[in-house]
């Protein structure tokens, strides 16, 4: 018989030929499965030394190799999501990655960065690091909608935002102001509420614990805000409702900064001198000044005679001081109540001051009585609380410099005044010196001649010069 040379194939190949076929023709392979969905379906933890997925020329003799014990994935990658829309797209978790190197940008360790590491700062606790070549920058609202308030970027401290409200530290807000330990800096571009107890010089600490924004503090353990080691710098004012102590004080008088107009009638500013009236009086808030008796002059008066010398700005005046127990009302409003007739107004800002002494600043949303409520940051529920005042825009002020420079004009005025004295006195002294000569040889005459030349009772008018 003569053999036949086909292959013999046995039962087992022809099952796997037949199974193989089969998930050909549906285009979809399933591992630890067998209704797959998708083009790969796994069952079941993986290993793989190499996977490319998604390649459109992975099918020819060219197509990708697929990285080493790696992945490649073409398109994206949803993780939680069934519909990505970005090269990863994670949905309703956390990405969580170890320390050391964490997101990275360029080709090798010293691109772009961030990362976290151990024992960098307090051993044991990792810290978290952002570098870049060039910048970072920071944009928050970029189309300014947000509806809930003035949010750009907040640091906080003591709680994580897991497991609760942290303590907001510093906030740099959308439209520039800079909020240290102030959740809502409206009063300036930089505003610092808290303060540290320092040691530092006289004239380099300043505490804003003062009657207005920022206030000088004098040497000696005090509690300070803001401390520099070198010079501040103001194109503007600077105010302080306590002393201000300096070593010197400079003031630019270039002419090349001037118009000048003319010198000064010095005899008016005599005549306007006489009119400003000095005054006897001590401070309503003693802890700025004390309740010693002070010697200076009234605002109001002088503005009278001369308005020049007097300025309006913004200012929180001690109107009510009372003291007065806050209750919380949530979402950062607090209800104060004093026990004492407020007038107050909604819309109107006041001044209170913490347990610790800490100044506190907050609008009044509503007012009834003896009590209002205002959102006041640093605040605590049932504390006890000192209220100082409210804010008005037309605080005046006194340029003491001013006044100094009318006492100037004025002074010179006297001056001449008593030179032209002078000369007349000395004119009349020659005059007098003259007649005292005369009455002189007068009395020798008479003693020659032993005859009076003045009639008996009565006299020539001219005193002898003893």
């Amino acid at each position: 018989m003569k053999k036949n040379n086909t292959p013999t194939i046995g039962a087992a190949s022809l099952l796997a030929a037949a199974f193989l076929t089969t998930v050909v023709s549906a285009q979809n392979v399933g591992i630890g499965t067998t209704t797959p969905k998708s083009k790969l379906s796994v069952n079941g933890s993986t290993a793989s030394g190499g996977m490319a997925i998604g390649d459109a020329t992975y099918t020819s003799t060219t197509g990708t190799i697929a990285p080493l014990n790696g992945a490649m994935i073409q398109g994206n990658v949803g993780i939680g999501t069934t519909a990505p829309t970005a090269k990863l797209d994670v949905e309703d978790g956390n990405i969580e990655l170890t320390q050391s190197f964490a997101v990275r940008w360029g080709p090798d360790d010293t691109g772009d960065r961030i990362y976290s590491q151990l024992d960098v700062g307090d051993p044991g606790f990792n810290s978290l690091f952002m570098e870049s070549r060039q910048g970072i920058f920071f944009v928050a609202d970029t189309n300014n909608t947000n509806p809930t308030g003035n949010y750009g970027f907040v640091w906080s401290a003591n709680s994580s935002w897991k497991t609760g409200v942290p303590q907001e530290l510093m906030r740099l807000n959308r439209d520039g102001s800079l909020g240290i330990g102030d959740a809502d800096p409206t009063e300036a571009r930089l505003v610092v509420r808290g303060s540290l107890a320092g040691t530092a010089g006289a004239g380099r600490g300043f505490t804003s614990a003062s009657g207005l924004d920022l206030g000088a503090a004098a040497a000696g353990p005090v509690n300070y805000s803001i401390y520099t080691s070198n010079a501040i710098a103001a194109g503007g004012n600077v105010l302080s409702g306590g002393t201000v102590i300096a070593a010197s004080s400079l003031t630019p008088s270039d002419n090349r900064l001037k118009n000048i107009i003319g010198e000064s009638n010095a005899a008016a500013d005599l005549q306007t001198l006489n009119k400003i009236k000095v005054t006897d009086y001590t401070m309503k808030d003693t802890s700025v000044l004390g309740s010693g008796q002070i010697k200076k002059v009234i605002a109001q008066q002088v503005e009278e005679v001369y308005p020049q010398a007097i300025s309006k700005t913004d200012g929180y005046l001690p109107d009510i001081y009372a003291s007065g127990t806050s209750l919380a009302k949530g979402n950062g409003l607090f209800k104060i109540e004093t026990g004492k007739a407020l007038d107050l107004k909604a819309g109107d800002k006041v001044k209170v001051f913490t347990a610790n002494g800490e100044p506190v600043f907050g609008m009044v949303k509503t007012t009834d009585g003896t009590s209002f409520t205002a959102n006041l940051e640093l605040v605590q529920d049932g504390e006890k609380v000192f209220v100082y005042g409210r804010k008005v825009n037309d605080l005046r002020t006194v340029d003491y410099e001013a006044i100094a420079m009318l006492n100037v004009s004025a002074t010179q005025e006297l001056a001449k005044k008593v030179a032209s004295l002078e000369a007349e006195n000395a004119k009349l002294r020659g005059e007098v010196a003259r007649v005292a000569s005369f009455a002189a040889r007068l009395d020798a005459l008479e003693s020659n001649q032993s005859v009076s030349l003045v009639p008996s009772g009565e006299s020539t008018g001219i005193a002898r010069a003893e």
